[in-house]
């Protein structure tokens, strides 16, 4: 903490007392005081002086307040695009009001605490790649662990091969355009229903074995976790005609 006064003079011997307990402490200016405060097992009023020369003055009460470390367990989503502007929902525990700030790596986002378990972040562009993400009090008092979060480039669907299907078990599309990311969340999307794991060939061609369809047309869009392609491709499912005998 900060403790202000005038009239202070430089002196080698200077320390902050809290209490009965005495700690370190750096003169900034004629008129503050740096004192670091040790751990208090009371809560309530403390009260604190700087310690000239070996002599108590500039008297002041610290207000020692009970809380626990915040603590993120995850996130969702868990990946975004890193050209948007977003929200996402982090969860954990021991949230409170004050934690205003969602960092994303260096960059920073207003946050929104829900309950001591939810916080909704406000999710900035920035360049893709990991970054760490953690809650913090403006006043940077208050801060959490950190995990890890993804900001995934766009990528584009431009047609898929073939374009039209029977529908049964174990057919194989290829699906063709632009920034695909290779990794485990990586899935072939059959109109927002249906998700299959992709073959990332290159990053502009993902192979995928689709399950037993039923007719239909379903756009078809490449998905790494909640960040989907851009682009409007279809594969079309035609009726099947079965055999019941012949004369």
């Amino acid at each position: 903490i900060t403790i202000s006064a005038s009239g202070m003079t430089f002196s080698t011997d200077i320390a902050c007392r809290f209490g009965i307990l005495v700690t370190e402490a750096v003169l900034l200016s004629p008129s503050k005081v740096a004192c670091i405060v040790p751990p208090q097992s009371v809560v309530g009023p403390l009260n604190a002086s700087v310690v000239i020369d070996g002599i108590s003055s500039l008297n002041s009460t610290v207000h020692v307040v009970a809380t626990r470390v915040p603590h993120i367990l995850h996130s969702n989503p868990q990946n975004v695009r890193a050209d948007l502007e977003t929200i996402v929902q982090v969860t954990g525990k021991n949230f409170v009001p004050n934690l205003n700030v969602c960092r994303f790596g260096r960059v920073s986002g207003a946050s929104q605490v829900l309950s001591s378990t939810l916080v909704s972040c406000a999710v900035p562009p920035q360049p893709a790649g990991t970054v760490e993400l953690s809650l913090a009090s403006v006043q940077g008092d208050i801060s959490s662990n950190a995990i890890s979060f993804g900001y995934m480039p766009s990528s584009t669907v431009e047609s898929v091969v073939p374009s039209v299907g029977s529908g049964i078990r174990g057919e194989l599309i290829d699906v063709l355009g632009s920034g695909f990311l290779d990794g485990d969340e990586t899935r072939c999307s059959l109109g927002g229903d249906v998700f299959v794991k992709a073959h990332v060939m290159t990053s502009s061609a993902v192979q995928c074995m689709l399950p037993s369809m039923s007719a239909g047309t379903f756009r078809v869009s490449v998905t790494y976790g909640a960040v989907e392609s851009e682009g409007s491709v279809y594969f079309a499912v035609g009726k099947r005609v079965e055999m019941t005998g012949a004369s």
